[in-house]
């Protein structure tokens, strides 16, 4: 296999980041196999995919409607 080769088909794995339900998921992508088998052949780990909670939202504060000018009947 070549080293041109070799990059190509390791882009096939990323690093993605997702939010579901209030939660931030970041992993990899699953890439093509030949990606995973280079790493597995270089002793390199494919990082896991970890979740964690995202902050709670602070609530939405009411809107308050502009004042208009007061009117005066002169």
């Amino acid at each position: 296999m070549t080293a041109r080769r070799a990059l190509d088909e390791l882009e096939t794995l990323q690093m993605v980041t997702s939010e579901i339900d209030g939660h931030l998921l970041h992993g990899p992508t699953e890439g093509s196999e030949t990606a995973r088998t280079i790493l597995q052949a270089l002793d390199i780990p494919i990082p896991k995919t970890t979740l964690r909670a995202l902050p709670a939202a602070p609530a939405p504060q009411p809107r308050q409607k502009p004042r208009s000018p007061e009117k005066t009947l002169f």
